[in-house]
């Protein structure tokens, strides 16, 4: 939480913090990018209506991001005439756009900036999902519509956002623990659903809170209440900044009060038309500050590099700077070789002209027909001899 001395009994577990504004600067930070698009889709789940409203509120204060915010509705008829001048409007300001809404409304917001052609490379649309759940949508290209591979391209300009590391559910601990809770879903509450009916990163959070909460009192108090019990900042101080080998496993109460926790980015592969891991957040040993890395084999748009939030040469192409000059050099001296030549070439096809014309009389075997030299065929030149400096031949 940004403000401890406000809450200062404040912990989670929950790998969905109600605030991520930390976790975006710190990708901003690794991207450089300081002109930030953020754009809402009003149609989406409230969660995303949540996140779109407290995240410039949320952002630390040491991170220097210019946010444009907007909305459009996906679910309204006429969304492409919204979104049309947003995406103007967005190309003219950023080249980095921060969407939060839903899978459908992702896929309405590509098939738009196709259009426009912003989806090419220059641009990077930052798609979120908190988790694999159908309330968020499946990001997918496949529609099985006209649209399918439209959208296939246009996905190689996202960047998807996973906050819940699905694989970190995946260990020993924790698959037996399932096991446990499935059987006495089963066998207790006979409850024949539970597939359907369990989100494990929730259940797991609610695990661990109990766990958590007995640790907390253990430390608090280790002889037992005598009195009257801790109160919530004390207990909330015995599991601040401490590692605890819980049955989940090992999870660490950061700082800030809640769970270090894996966040992935990912990045569309075109061949395979699925997202791959390409960035991995994590805290550091000593300052615990969320930082993000690049994996090894990780890329996006086919290449190793993200684009920048601004062109370097600003937005209109005009910004006064050593490169653009040199750009501009570049091609101003490009553009008079081109003309140079052009001019060579017209001036030689003049003279070539005015000179054919000057010796038909002359050479009445060829013709100037449509400005083009015809040869009649009646004629036919054989050469006899080629020594130097003479011109003999027959004709036959």
């Amino acid at each position: 939480m940004r403000y401890r001395q406000e809450y200062p009994s404040y912990v989670t577990t929950s790998p969905l913090t109600p605030v991520n504004g930390v976790i975006y600067c710190a990708l901003f930070a690794t991207m450089q990018w300081t002109k930030l698009y953020l754009l809402h889709d009003t149609s989406g789940a409230p969660y995303y209506t949540f996140q779109a409203s407290v995240l410039p509120l949320s952002i630390p204060a040491n991170c220097k991001v210019q946010l444009t915010r907007q909305q459009f509705a996906s679910n309204y008829p006429n969304v492409s005439q919204q979104l049309q001048p947003i995406l103007r409007d967005f190309n003219s300001k950023s080249r980095v756009l921060l969407y939060f809404g839903n899978a459908t409304g992702l896929r309405i917001l590509l098939i738009e900036a196709e259009k426009l052609n912003m989806t090419s490379g220059e641009h990077l649309f930052v798609a979120v999902t908190p988790l694999d759940y159908t309330a968020y949508g499946n990001f997918t290209w496949q529609n099985m519509d006209n649209d399918d591979e439209t959208v296939r391209r246009a996905y190689r300009a996202v960047l998807l956002i996973r906050l819940v590391d699905i694989t970190a559910y995946s260990t020993p601990p924790i698959r037996r623990l399932v096991q446990e809770w499935r059987a006495l879903a089963l066998n207790r509450y006979n409850n024949t659903e539970l597939r359907h009916n369990l989100i494990l990163p929730a259940m797991m959070a609610a695990y661990t809170a109990v766990e958590l909460l007995a640790e907390a009192i253990q430390s608090a108090s280790p002889g037992g209440w005598t009195k009257t019990p801790p109160s919530g900042k004390f207990l909330a101080e015995q599991l601040l900044n401490h590692t605890f080998n819980l049955q989940v496993g090992p999870v660490r109460m950061l700082g800030q009060g809640q769970l270090s926790h894996r966040h992935l980015a990912t990045c569309f592969d075109f061949q395979t038309g699925c997202f791959r891991t390409c960035l991995i957040s994590r805290n550091t040993p000593v300052t615990e500050h969320l930082i993000w890395e690049r994996v090894q084999d990780g890329r996006w748009f086919d290449g190793d590099s993200f684009p920048p939030n601004e062109p370097v040469c600003g937005f209109d192409g005009h910004r006064n700077s050593n490169e653009c000059t040199r750009q501009s050099a570049i091609w101003n001296q490009w553009s008079f070789g081109v003309g140079l030549t052009l001019l060579g070439l017209v001036s030689v096809s003049l003279l070539g002209a005015f000179l054919i014309r000057r010796h038909l009389r002359e050479f009445p075997s060829w013709e100037l027909n449509h400005y083009f030299l015809v040869f009649q065929s009646s004629w036919l030149i054989s050469y006899t001899t080629h020594s130097v400096g003479s011109d003999s031949f027959d004709l036959t």
